[in-house]
C-alpha cells in the first residue's frame, strides 16, 4: 500500500524560465510562446491535483545589455501558485555558475524534506547548467527526471521524455519512456476595446504572429505579397526579432501592417479583428522538424481559417484541421486568393478533437505518464 501511495502522489519540481505576460515586452531574451505554454500546463496540473512547485528563473540578455541581478527586478504579480526563484548574477563568466549553485541549494533542501513522496524534476528545454546540476549523483539519486524537449536535441539520462514535436517523438528510441504532448488550445481571455490602429476598413485581414527567424517563414509572406495584386486585404504582422526587412517592405507595400511585439491584450484585439491566420514555416529546415509552432493553439481558439504549411513537427491529425499548403509563395498566395474571391469558406472540422484538446486533458496525460515512470522505476 505504501508503494501505491507513492505512485499516486509524487512531488513535482518544474524547472523552467518564466516572465509574466504583462512584463514580457521588457525581457527580450524571454520567449512569449515558451512562457505561455509552460504556465498553462503548470496551472492545469494543479487543477488535476498534481503536487507541483515551479523553480523558475528570469531569462535576460547578459549585463550590461540586460539586468545584473534579474531576480531583484520588482514584479508585483504572483507568478504561479507555488514557486521558488533561482537567483543568479547575469555576467558572461558567472551566469551559468551562479544559476547552477542556486539550483543545487534548492534541490538539496527539497531532497532533505521529511516526506514519503517520490520526487520528480521536470526540466523544460534543459539548459547546460541544469544538466551539470543533475550530473551530481548525490542530487540525481534523490529525484526522477523528466525532460520536456521543446525545440532541442534530446538530453541523455532522463527517466522520461515529453516531446512537443511529433517528429522528435517518433524519431527517438522506442525503449524510452516517452510522451507526445504538444499542448492545447488556449482559452480566450476577455477582449478589450480595439485600438484605433486596428480599425478594420472592410478589408480581409490575414494575420501572422510570432518571431522573425529564418525558420518561421515570415520572409516567404513578403514574396507572397508580390504575387497578389488585390487591394481588398491587408497583411498584419506582429512579433519580435530582426525586423529591418519588414520595415523596408512596409515602405513599398501599404497593405502590410507591422505592429511589433504586442502585449497580451493587444494581441487578443488583433486576433479578434483578423479573418485568416498564417503559419508559413519552411518544411525542409531541421529546426522546424523539432519545433512545434505553438501559435496554432492561439489561432485555433478563434475558429477561423488557418493557412499553414505541414512540417514534420505536426501530428498528422492537423492535416484534417488546418488549410495545408506547400511552403512556396505561389501555393500560399493561391490559398489566400481563394478566401479573397470567396471560393473558400471556413467550416469547423473535427469539432470533437477541438473540444477535447484542452489543457486539463493534456495535464491528465502528463499526470498518468508520470505515474507510469514511477511504477517502472520502482520495479526495475
Amino acid at each position: 500500500m505504501k508503494l501505491e501511495k507513492k505512485e499516486l502522489n509524487p512531488k513535482i519540481f518544474w524547472i523552467g524560465p518564466f516572465i509574466p505576460s504583462n512584463y514580457i515586452k521588457h525581457w527580450l531574451a524571454a520567449s512569449p510562446a515558451a512562457m505561455k505554454w509552460q504556465k498553462h500546463l503548470f496551472e492545469s496540473l494543479i487543477d488535476v491535483n498534481v503536487d507541483i512547485e515551479w523553480l523558475y528563473y528570469r531569462p535576460d540578455s547578459y549585463w550590461p545589455k540586460g539586468r545584473f541581478l534579474p531576480s531583484r527586478e520588482k514584479i508585483s504579480s504572483k507568478i504561479v501558485h507555488s514557486q521558488n526563484q533561482i537567483h543568479y548574477l547575469n555576467t558572461l563568466c558567472l551566469r551559468d555558475f551562479t544559476l547552477k549553485k542556486s539550483l543545487e541549494k534548492i534541490l538539496k533542501e527539497k531532497a532533505n524534506l521529511n516526506s514519503s513522496q517520490p520526487l520528480i524534476i521536470i526540466s523544460y528545454n534543459e539548459p547546460e547548467w541544469v544538466k551539470k546540476t543533475l550530473s551530481d549523483q548525490n542530487i540525481r539519486s534523490k529525484f526522477s527526471c523528466i525532460y520536456i524537449v521543446a525545440d532541442k536535441e534530446v538530453p541523455s539520462g532522463g527517466d522520461g521524455y515529453v516531446f512537443l514535436s511529433y517528429y522528435s517523438f517518433k524519431k527517438y528510441n522506442q525503449n524510452l519512456n516517452k510522451l507526445h504532448l504538444d499542448g492545447a488550445i488556449y482559452p480566450l481571455s476577455s477582449i478589450q476595446k480595439a485600438q484605433k490602429s486596428y480599425i478594420k476598413k472592410n478589408k480581409t485581414i490575414f494575420f501572422y504572429s510570432g518571431s522573425f527567424f529564418e525558420n518561421t517563414g515570415v520572409k516567404i509572406l513578403l514574396d507572397v505579397m508580390e504575387l497578389l495584386n488585390e487591394n481588398n486585404f491587408e497583411l498584419w504582422i506582429s512579433g519580435s526579432g530582426n525586423n529591418s526587412f519588414l520595415r523596408s517592405a512596409i515602405k513599398n507595400d501599404k497593405r502590410i501592417k507591422f505592429f511589433g511585439l504586442l502585449t497580451s491584450k493587444q494581441l487578443q484585439n488583433a486576433y479578434k479583428k483578423a479573418d485568416i491566420f498564417l503559419n508559413p514555416r519552411p518544411v525542409d529546415m531541421f529546426a522546424n522538424d523539432i519545433s512545434f509552432p505553438s501559435k496554432l493553439f492561439d489561432y485555433l481558439s478563434w475558429n477561423k481559417p488557418i493557412i499553414s504549411t505541414c512540417t514534420k513537427s505536426l501530428d498528422p491529425i492537423y492535416k484534417k484541421i488546418l488549410h495545408i499548403v506547400e511552403d512556396d509563395p505561389a501555393s500560399i498566395a493561391l490559398a489566400m486568393r481563394s478566401y479573397l474571391e470567396g471560393k473558400k469558406y471556413y467550416k469547423i472540422k473535427n469539432k470533437k478533437w477541438i473540444l477535447n484538446k484542452n489543457w486539463n486533458n493534456e495535464a491528465n496525460k502528463l499526470k498518468n505518464f508520470l505515474k507510469k515512470v514511477i511504477i517502472k522505476k520502482n520495479f526495475t
